[in-house]
């Protein structure tokens, strides 16, 4: 008989308990008397069969002395019942010496201890490993790039040209999807060194454009900005080329006259203004293209301009090169706003000004102009908010003229103290030039704080400068507020150091 059969024989015989199933009177105790004898019997026998096939299962471990002379211990047969084996071989006890939880054997452990790691082993290791840190790092970049590509456009879109190449620059590794659009914003706010940059770093380098100068990379990025998708940026790019090509041409003219006022070795009437202007019009003569005739205008106006010749023909000039490229609205734009406030012709100004928030939102020049329009009304309140707001929406950061600007009408209020605050800003940060630096000088005279008037003093005169004759003529009552800031736009007349002289 197999255990199954005999642990169904045990379940049908067992009687019922708790007094659901004893019997009802004492006939059927009798009765059952005799039934529960023969049951008992039955069960002890099953026992000692049961018990029989239990003890083949068990293991026999080998008694030891003390178990021969009859003295058994029954923890031990407990633990060698318990004792758990090598989980690799399976031959041999795990070693617990190392922990309640270690599962391997003695054996196996030196076994896995002496034997390294194979070589390629280790690399697998080290590519999964780079596979999951290279797109960790490629999932927070591109999270951080699209965002900066997003937010670009966003802004391309509201016309806020800065703002936008500020975010296709900052677009890093997918910045080339950005490229045609980044392009554009450059050409419309002026930043032109922008455009060949772009176009070297997504396409090719225009300047090794040479059979033998082209990498295979070059040769790629050529054809894919001949790409009929590249269209917009192939016109761009070639209009930059001729647009500098143009400028550095008629530049050279007179180049050499405008460096050597610039560091002082000549003044004005020693520039041959005449000669310079009559070959730049021979130049017009050959030179049909509309760029051409922009940059010959341009270098006419800044000649007049530096010669002082009159505003006059500094509006002829300007309103020329506005003609030729009405396009190139960075190299006219500014300039004839504030030739047309210098003509007090602020009607006209204001025209000019709205274009310039039309063309770019971000162009901070046409709020400053507004300021400047309203200085010479005598609404120095109005300016001073304007360039204020100015200020605080530039983030304190780049555009010091806000400064200049508030300062001046500050001044021209009367309230030194406010205007030395706006003007400290451009002095003491990456604002310094003459102009800012000569106008902090005269607000200590006034303010008689003669440690900081001699400060400036020796802060020029480090860079072989001396205070503008302006500042004294001003202290002196020899020229009026009003001539400085209004008349002369706070430009102050430069005065360089004897030892500069004798240089």
């Amino acid at each position: 008989m197999d255990n199954e059969n005999k642990n169904e024989e045990l379940l049908d015989l067992q009687p019922e308990v708790d007094g659901e199933s004893l019997p009802e009177s004492d006939n059927e105790a009798q009765a059952t008397g005799s039934v529960e004898d023969e049951t008992v019997a039955r069960l002890a026998s099953m026992e000692e069969e049961i018990s029989a096939d239990l003890l083949q299962w068990i293991p026999v471990t080998p008694l030891d002395s003390d178990e021969e002379d009859g003295e058994s211990d029954d923890s031990e047969l407990d633990g060698a019942v318990a004792e758990e084996m090598c989980i690799l071989c399976g031959e041999n006890p795990a070693d617990k010496s190392y922990g309640e939880n270690y599962d391997l054997c003695t054996e196996c452990r030196k076994r896995m201890v002496k034997t390294p790691l194979s070589f390629s082993s280790i690399l697998f290791f080290i590519i999964i490993l780079g596979i999951g840190l290279f797109g960790w790092v490629l999932s927070a970049t591109q999270l951080s790039t699209l965002q900066a590509v997003s937010t670009g456009y966003d802004y391309a879109q509201k016309n806020q040209l800065y703002s936008a190449v500020q975010s296709f620059s900052s677009a890093g590794s997918v910045g080339w999807k950005t490229a045609r659009s980044a392009v554009d914003m450059y050409q419309k706010s002026g930043y032109l060194s922008g455009i060949s940059s772009t176009v070297s770093t997504y396409f090719y380098d225009a300047e090794a454009d040479s059979d033998t100068e082209l990498t295979l990379a070059d040769k790629i990025g050529k054809a894919n900005l001949n790409a009929p998708w590249n269209k917009n940026v192939k016109k761009i790019s070639t209009d930059y080329n001729k647009a500098m090509e143009a400028y550095e041409k008629y530049y050279a003219y007179f180049s050499e006259y405008d460096e050597q006022m610039y560091y002082g070795e000549i003044q004005v009437e020693d520039v041959p203004y005449d000669d310079l202007i009559k070959k730049l019009e021979e130049a017009k003569k050959t030179d049909k293209s509309t760029e051409g005739l922009a940059f010959i205008n341009y270098c006419e106006w800044y000649l007049t301009s530096n010669c002082e010749k009159g505003l006059d023909l500094e509006l002829k000039y300007m309103k020329e090169v506005q003609k030729a490229r009405p396009d190139y609205t960075w190299l006219y734009l500014s300039q004839l706003t504030e030739l047309f406030i210098n003509a007090k012709d602020y009607e006209t100004a204001e025209k000019y000004c709205k274009q310039m928030e039309e063309t770019n939102a971000d162009d901070y020049y046409a709020q400053y102009y507004r300021a400047m329009i309203l200085r010479v009304q005598g609404k120095y309140d109005e300016a001073i908010k304007l360039m204020d707001a100015v200020i605080a929406d530039y983030d304190n950061n780049g555009f010091y003229l806000a400064y200049y600007e508030a300062g001046i009408n500050a001044f021209l209020k009367g309230d030194v103290k406010k205007a030395t605050s706006y003007i400290q800003v451009c002095y003491d940060g990456e604002y310094l030039n003459y102009n800012t630096a000569n106008f902090y000088a005269l607000l200590c005279k006034v303010a008689g704080d003669n440690d900081g008037y001699k400060a400036v003093v020796e802060m020029l005169q480090g860079y072989e400068m001396d205070i503008s004759p302006t500042v004294e003529a001003y202290m002196n009552k020899k020229i009026t507020a009003l001539q400085l800031f209004n008349e002369n736009n706070g430009v102050f007349e430069s005065n360089e150091s004897e030892a500069s002289e004798q240089k």
